[in-house]
């Protein structure tokens, strides 16, 4: 008997919406993953990602791993969690302080001062891009960060230099100041009026915080007569939130609005446009990927079932076909010899 196989359907569901439907038939492998064919599955709100599919609409238990299509009709539930974001405090040779782990958009608290021989505790700080600036704890938290300790030594003071600077090597101005060593100190780009024709700066303000050695302690503005900016392009995994390459730094550009494309990274496909644009309203961009399912076992196929009659080679079959000759011949002589006989008879 022939048999075929019944086909049936995978109806994927997404936060009370059905957002694609596939028809397999019975044992064929089915997609389990965020990148369904025919949908773009996005989050239902910013800071979650995707956890899996399930055969609940609850989503409890654990997502679904086999992928072999069953004998019934099959309706699989996105599951989305908030992402998570770790706060380290670095107390930068002071008494140490436990890291916080938050949801996406939760703030972090405030925990005591550490302490340090010698020093005073002046805050926490957070290096953007190289830049410190005192940390606000009713900021929200969208990924991990990493807070130093601010410390001022105890009756001590170091100098610092501000530098103002053309893109050609012209000093505009210098200035020396002094202040606690480990003080953050932070100033401002000169005024429109005090630049000549170098209406454009690279940094509007720049902050430090101040070493013991005076020699590291220089704040340098740099201007210029065109406009000059540096973009950062962004590379995350769309499900995690996790940086899957390092971020491309364009430096020193002077178009207001730049195209950027999207890089090739093995095994993740990009999600949306491989071109996008960043300009002086916004110096970074962000790509984001799925990771690419690992493709499942081909399936065996069934054992082959052995004829009954020999193969073409077999020395069987040589036996075989010399059997059937002299069975046939036989068969002839028989014949023969009975019509002789029976022709004899009737004359």
């Amino acid at each position: 008997h022939r048999y075929k196989r019944n086909t049936y359907t995978v109806t994927y569901v997404s936060s009370g919406t059905t957002v694609a439907t596939h028809s397999h038939l019975f044992g064929e492998p089915f997609n389990a993953s965020i990148d369904v064919p025919g949908t773009s599955l996005t989050s239902p709100r910013p800071g979650y990602i995707f956890k899996g599919w399930y055969d609940n609409s609850e989503t409890v238990g654990t997502p679904v791993t086999d992928t072999t299509m069953p004998a019934t009709n099959t309706v699989l539930y996105a599951k989305w969690a908030p992402l998570t974001a770790t706060v380290t405090f670095d107390s930068e040779g002071g008494s140490p302080v436990n890291s916080q782990e938050l949801t996406y958009g939760d703030a972090a608290t405030k925990p005591a001062d550490p302490v340090r021989e010698g020093y005073t505790f002046a805050g926490w700080i957070l290096y953007t891009n190289g830049n410190p600036s005192v940390y606000s704890f009713s900021a929200a938290v969208t990924g991990d960060i990493t807070l130093h300790a601010l410390w001022k030594k105890n009756d001590s003071s170091v100098s610092y230099t501000v530098i103002h600077q053309t893109d050609d090597g012209q000093i505009l101005s210098t200035t020396t100041e002094t202040a606690p060593i480990g003080s953050l100190v932070s100033k401002w780009a000169l005024d429109a009026a005090d630049r000549g024709d170098y209406a454009y700066v690279d940094v509007s303000s720049r902050s430090m915080v101040l070493d013991e050695n005076a020699e590291n302690n220089v704040l340098t503005f740099t201007y210029s007569k065109e406009a000059r900016y540096s973009y950062t392009v962004h590379y995350v995994d769309a499900q995690t939130g996790e940086q899957i390459h390092s971020d491309d730094i364009i430096g020193s550009q002077t178009l207001n609005l730049q195209n950027v494309s999207a890089r090739e990274i093995d095994g993740y496909t990009l999600q949306g446009d491989s071109t996008g644009y960043v300009s002086a309203d916004q110096l970074e961009y962000t790509f984001y990927y799925t990771k690419n399912p690992e493709a499942p076992a081909a399936p065996q196929a069934p054992a082959k079932r052995k004829s009954a009659l020999p193969e073409t080679g077999d020395v069987s079959s040589v036996a075989l076909v010399g059997t059937v000759l002299t069975s046939a011949a036989a068969l002839g002589t028989s014949l023969v010899l009975r019509r002789r006989k029976w022709f004899d008879m009737r004359y």
